[in-house]
């Protein structure tokens, strides 16, 4: 038995340095050129293929995230380092407007536990108030900027850390930020605003994925008022406008991203039925935030071929459950959810419906004011309509 590793190069492709060739099978006595010098290959599912134009993105982002993540611990090291120095110790006790989400991961995460330790608000309200001013110049027709992503990353930190230390007021603030972001986007009859096109369903996407990591934190901590707050968020305020069409914002920015195909996987077309699962994965296995309660994710799986024993996939499914019951009963009607854990198996969902007609405890803070009949339909349609997709 031979096991052979092929490192990733850190440029995130090669560049083929000469022509390669091969016995003609046609032909043995002749040579077949196989590869050209300067050619470059990615996997495409299961081959190999030059690529295209519309590759060089996604081979490059990467090797960019790296770049990015490595400059931003750099600066937070030099920034702690000078704080220690002059005027206190850390970003947490630095000046109130010097707390900011350009900082990599690992530093804000350390920083805003600080500041709730210290009963510090001050530095997060003006956090909160500031994020979507600076996410507004961020958002672009070709979708949110690298730095609107790391954004998006720090709200989706802040949710679960207020999640995981049971701050309810933080978990509110990043929520209602969140919402105001998702809504930069959107246009009249809640389509994208005209002058962002395809750029605000990347962002709804990107939320959307979010929104489903936080999800999945606040089912393994069973705090099921904010499960329910973040599955009913409409796409757009009624204020202004009227009424909303959709009850969730996770449904809006399904169907939108389905419409543009940007939920098509590798080997996927048309969408990849649980794109959205692996969407929230992948933020749940970059962000320790969303997961203080297993530090170790080495469960972590690919999208093809997830790992059978991974609780935290687990617990998005069962978000997206509680997700899809909890709109349809807002809203009977089947076009309010799309059950996206239905492209895994149902042993990973069905805990938490069972749990739903089982335990007063659940049913009462997920479904306030909802009959056990209508509680009943509701989960009897999202079974039914999570089978047929499946």
């Amino acid at each position: 038995m031979v096991l052979v590793y092929v490192h990733p190069h850190p440029d995130g492709f090669v560049v083929i340095p000469k022509v390669g060739t091969c016995p003609d099978p046609a032909d043995p006595k002749r040579q077949k050129a196989v590869f050209s010098e300067g050619d470059v290959f990615i996997r495409r599912g299961t081959e190999s293929a030059k690529w295209r134009p519309a590759d060089v993105a996604a081979v490059l982002a990467r090797r960019d995230q790296r770049i990015r993540e490595e400059a931003r611990k750099e600066f937070a090291a030099t920034v702690a380092a000078l704080e220690n120095a002059g005027r206190g110790r850390g970003l947490a006790a630095a000046p109130a407007l010097a707390f900011t989400w350009k900082v990599d991961a690992d530093a804000f995460t350390s920083a805003v536990l600080e500041l709730i330790r210290h009963n510090d608000r001050l530095p997060l309200r003006l956090f909160f108030a500031r994020a979507v001013g600076d996410a507004r110049p961020q958002l672009t027709r070709q979708g949110p900027s690298p730095d609107l992503e790391v954004l998006l990353d720090r709200l989706a930190q802040t949710a679960g850390i207020a999640l995981a230390v049971d701050d309810q007021t933080l978990f509110e603030q990043s929520l209602t930020t969140l919402r105001s972001i998702y809504r930069i986007g959107v246009g009249p009859d809640e389509y994208s605003r005209p002058d962002l096109k395809t750029g605000a369903v990347k962002l709804w996407r990107s939320i959307a994925g979010r929104i489903e990591a936080i999800g999945a934190a606040a089912v393994r901590a069973q705090a099921w008022p904010q499960a329910r707050a973040l599955a009913l968020q409409p796409p757009a305020d009624g204020a202004d406008r009227r009424p909303s069409a959709y009850v969730s914002w996770l449904r809006h920015g399904l169907t939108e991203a389905a419409r543009a195909g940007l939920l098509n996987g590798p080997t996927h077309n048309p969408p990849q039925p649980a794109a959205l699962i692996h969407a929230a994965r992948a933020v749940t296995h970059r962000l320790d935030a969303l997961r203080l309660d297993y530090p170790d994710d080495s469960a972590f799986g690919t999208d093809e071929q997830p790992e059978t024993d991974d609780v935290l996939l687990d617990s998005i499914c069962q978000f997206d459950a509680l997700y899809c019951v909890t709109a349809h009963a807002a809203k009977p009607n089947r076009s309010q959810f799309y059950p996206s854990f239905s492209g895994l198996y149902a042993h990973r969902s069905e805990p938490i419906l069972l749990r739903l007609l089982d335990d007063p405890a659940v049913y009462d803070k997920i479904l306030p004011g909802v009959s056990q009949e209508q509680q009943t339909q509701a989960i009897t349609e999202v079974a039914k309509t999570a089978a047929r997709e499946g």
